[in-house]
């Protein structure tokens, strides 16, 4: 396997989370269908693409929409451990956690890592409005901080996104923006500063971050509650800080902005399968593992090496 891909944006739904989804009224996911999932499915797909292993996570909404959401994370989380045991040379998982709940969220964390071991979290980019880098997460920051925690984050439509969605799911519009919101509020509040060992994975390369990164900065330095401390320095170096993953990337334009902006130890593969589907996902792959700029700006790392340097415990 030392020369397959490992794929940080991947997903599972399990038929208990999938029968919880229905249960409180949701039959799509910001719009968007529910993908069937399988650990045969998947494991087919990544055969018949280069990869080696998945780190599973579940996609939006996660757990807050249920009315007991601690319980459907544990359920959710033993269950992905239980493929990761089954398949351990081809699968390990992010953790869900029920934040906003921080005291919740922050046992189900140590359970994940404790208990589980699991090789990080999945958190969102919004929680009813809370983005990440608000002060009020800081408490279960720290925590992660401790234990120098990666987290893979995936967005969400934002609090009344239907009002401005144009007809089309919130991936389409909302995922991008709303991961760049994230992002400067992050920066903005200083995140990176507080929580150095962190480790960020943002998903589908950033979002709109590569593309608008030199205005949000200039924003950052002037209206920021850092302001006038923080430096364009400091923001360059907390971006670059940043892990950036290839999922719903693979475009000539795309990608060439993100190994422009990224730094090349920071960029990962991702497909999003099953939420693009097989015959998507694998065409994806294609065009991502066949861009040259990719693996010159890398040095290649973005298939394998950054990830097992990140999570050294994928090395098995």
């Amino acid at each position: 396997m030392a020369d397959t891909l490992v794929d940080v944006h991947a997903h599972f739904l399990t038929d208990g989370y999938c029968d919880a989804l229905r249960s409180a009224g949701y039959h799509t996911v910001d719009g968007f269908p529910l993908a069937p999932w399988s650990s045969h499915d998947a494991l087919a797909f990544m055969d018949a693409n280069g990869v080696g292993l998945q780190l599973l996570s579940i996609s939006s909404p996660g757990v807050a929409f249920s009315s007991r959401p601690a319980e459907l994370a544990r359920a959710t989380n033993v269950e992905l451990a239980n493929h990761r045991d089954a398949h351990p040379s081809r699968f390990g998982g992010f953790a869900i956690t029920p934040l906003p709940d921080v005291a919740a969220a922050i046992a189900e964390a140590r359970h994940a890592f404790d208990t589980l071991h699991l090789e990080g979290l999945t958190l969102q980019t919004n929680y009813d409005g809370v983005y990440l880098g608000d002060p009020r997460l800081d408490p279960f920051f720290e925590v992660l901080e401790a234990c120098q925690a990666a987290c893979f984050v995936h967005p969400i439509a934002p609090p009344g996104f239907n009002m401005n969605r144009l007809g089309f799911p919130g991936p389409t519009l909302e995922y991008p923006f709303d991961t760049m919101r994230m992002v400067v509020n992050m920066v903005a509040n200083g995140f990176m500063r507080k929580f150095p060992s962190v480790k960020i994975i943002v998903s589908h390369g950033g979002g709109a971050t590569p593309f608008l990164a030199g205005r949000m900065a200039r924003h950052i330095a002037r209206f920021s509650k850092l302001t006038p401390t923080i430096t364009d320095e400091e923001i360059s170096g907390a971006l670059r800080s940043l892990y950036y993953e290839t999922a719903s990337c693979a475009d000539t334009t795309t990608l060439t902005a993100l190994c422009g902006f990224a730094a090349p130890d920071r960029i990962l593969f991702g497909s999003d399968y099953p939420f693009i589907p097989e015959g998507p996902a694998s065409r994806a792959a294609k065009f991502t593992t066949a861009f040259a700029p990719l693996d010159q700006a890398t040095d290649a790392a973005w298939r394998r090496r950054n990830a097992t340097r990140l999570f050294p415990a994928l090395n098995r």
